[in-house]
């Protein structure tokens, strides 16, 4: 019997999407599935460096233009560039599906990856989104788009818990739940690891960088700044091949796979990182205290930083109120969840492979 193809394609904004659909492949191939990954920019290379030995396939760069402040605003200027993505996108799906016989597509993210000859999966934690006070007349045009995106495909998994205790809170949990959605429970990259008792701490913070330039820069210089001269046991994870100067205080990493990431995590105290919704699912299934910097300008991070707050798992400070004395008060105040994360990723695949057949 020939493997049932499949396509996986996610968002190149940030690594967050690429590195959540990480959980999906894997579960993919174990159920015997032929796994086709299609991305852009830095998911495309990320993903290859994880999947060397997968088919890959390269879209046209998207190329999305960031602010130093008011990132959904610039964002939502773009849109039309956006709309028009989506729609060459569609076009060269039906390329790719003639050419390699898909018939599968999942698609984190990205609009226009559905096809009436496929079965098609829309990956999202955003049924709501947050725009700035100034946008927010925007909020049902975005709604209504968004219902006419997920009506194109047979599913809309949202990694995350339905009901009242979950992570992503408004964001993923509107009043009116569209019919095709599935709440698959929280998925991380860290998922295809398992914890290692005997690792002994190796640091008293880790600092992970990510998200759009010029922010992260401009976090990384504060926090150089203010671990300079300190006898702190340090670790930077700076999420970029860019030249820098290197701190003999610190340990220093550019961009690191998923393992070393996840044993970097075990080995600290203490995580100091941006509050985007993969990295929310990271530090869950990593069981790691965290303080978290939402990146300026990104009113969903703000949002899920602040909502988790009330766990006391997180901290949550803006990034020009960053202090590191006051982040490590603060870490030592949290308690260490031992929530059991289960998702059903499992399950839904099997049950697509039954589909397939």
């Amino acid at each position: 019997m020939k493997k049932p193809k499949v396509l996986v394609a996610p968002l190149n904004w940030g690594l967050g999407h690429a590195s959540r659909v990480i959980p999906i492949i894997d579960r993919l191939i174990k159920a015997n599935f032929s796994v086709i990954i299609a991305a852009d920019g830095a998911a495309f290379d990320y993903l290859c460096q994880e999947f060397p030995n997968l088919q890959t396939i390269k879209f046209p760069d998207l190329k999305i233009k960031y602010s130093k402040k008011h990132l959904v605003f610039k964002i939502f200027l773009q849109s039309p560039k956006i709309i028009y993505n989506a729609f060459v996108e569609h076009y060269l799906l039906k390329k790719i599906i003639k050419k390699h016989h898909i018939g599968l597509v999942i698609s984190d993210n990205r609009f226009g990856l559905w096809n009436k000859h496929t079965y098609n999966i829309f990956i999202s934690h955003q049924l709501n989104l947050i725009f700035p006070k100034k946008l927010s007349f925007f909020t049902p045009v975005y709604q209504a788009f968004l219902k006419s995106i997920i009506k194109k495909y047979d599913e809309c998994w949202v990694p995350d818990f339905p009901g009242n205790h979950n992570l992503s809170g408004y964001l993923s949990h509107p009043a009116l739940i569209p019919s095709k959605t599935k709440y698959i429970g929280p998925i991380s990259r860290f998922n295809r690891y398992h914890h290692n008792a005997l690792l002994k701490t190796k640091y008293d913070l880790l600092f992970i960088l990510s998200g759009p330039e010029p922010q992260r820069t401009i976090f990384e210089n504060i926090i150089l700044k203010q671990i300079k001269n300190r006898t702190l046991r340090t670790a930077l994870v700076r999420g970029t091949q860019t030249s820098f100067n290197v701190n003999s205080s610190v340990d220093v990493y550019n961009v690191v796979h998923s393992e070393q990431l996840f044993k970097l995590m075990q080995q600290s105290k203490l995580v100091v990182c941006r509050s985007g919704y993969s990295s929310i699912m990271d530090l869950i299934i990593a069981k790691k205290n965290a303080i978290l910097v939402p990146t300026p300008g990104q009113t969903e991070q703000e949002y899920l930083a602040n909502h988790l707050k009330s766990w006391n798992q997180f901290y949550f400070v803006l990034q020009q109120n960053f202090n590191l004395d006051h982040a490590l008060l603060n870490g030592q105040l949290l308690t260490t969840s031992n929530l059991e994360l289960e998702n059903n990723v499992d399950q839904e695949i099997n049950r697509l492979k039954l589909l397939m057949q």
